[in-house]
């Protein structure tokens, strides 16, 4: 597994949008302020277009989301207000609408938002919480795409008795054309986070986690056990 604590790098995706800083604790996608296109086409050369001007605006916007969506993770309770703030170009809330979802367990999915703060967090967080204090995202890079974004990220925490648990996950957002997010996709590899995560959140072990994410429901339920709300 490639250390965490490599020296930093500083490599440039693109010199007039963005840069992804990479240091031993994150990336941090850092984004210029808000340009336009033909702000853009002002002072580039001849041979930039409209069009790739208009491209590159969309991709620092989108990085720029995600942004606002991974760097509040990095601190343990995050600030809720942080959240709605990532699904919108602009950052406002706008009408509710339904964003898709696929996962490893829940598959096609989705959830009805209107960009407005939560008022508690998920059942997942709060699993992770109530063994792992100080779970949360401690490295992510992110790759703006014209319809949204791919991201690595990995999830560091420490359980009450000392152990690590480190895990990985890819996301893949899509954004519409209207600077709504869309869809979202959480790629993992689940055999890894029963073993370093959902198993040490639960308190059970790996095979037992296995056997009640195969039951119906099985992931509401593993949820229900490690908050004392029900029994394996």
């Amino acid at each position: 597994m490639k250390s965490l604590h490599s020296p930093t790098i500083v490599r440039r995706i693109s010199s007039r949008f963005y840069l992804s800083i990479v240091t031993m604790s994150a990336v941090v996608l850092v984004a210029p302020s808000p340009v336009t296109a033909q702000a853009i086409v002002a002072a580039a050369p001849k041979t930039v277009t409209v069009t790739e001007a208009i491209r590159g605006e969309r991709l620092a916007q989108h990085a720029e989301m995600a942004r606002r969506m991974y760097e509040p993770q990095m601190t343990p309770r995050w600030p809720l207000n942080k959240w709605p703030s990532a699904l919108t170009v602009d950052g406002k809330p706008r009408a509710p609408w339904r964003i898709s979802t696929w996962g490893p367990l829940s598959r096609e999915s989705g959830f009805v938002t209107g960009a407005e703060p939560k008022t508690s967090y998920t059942g997942e967080f709060e699993m992770y919480w109530s063994r792992m204090p100080d779970f949360r995202i401690t490295k992510y890079t992110v790759w703006p795409t014209e319809q949204g974004w791919i991201a690595r990220i990995i999830y560091q925490g420490t359980t009450k008795d000392g152990r690590a648990a480190l895990a990985h996950q890819v996301d893949i957002v899509s954004v519409d054309d209207t600077g709504k997010v869309a869809r979202i996709e959480w790629h993992c590899d689940a055999g890894e986070w029963i073993d370093q995560v959902w198993s040490k959140a639960s308190g059970l072990t790996a095979a037992q986690v296995r056997e009640v994410l195969a039951q119906a429901n099985g992931w509401n339920h593993l949820i229900d056990i490690s908050l004392g709300r029900a029994k394996p």
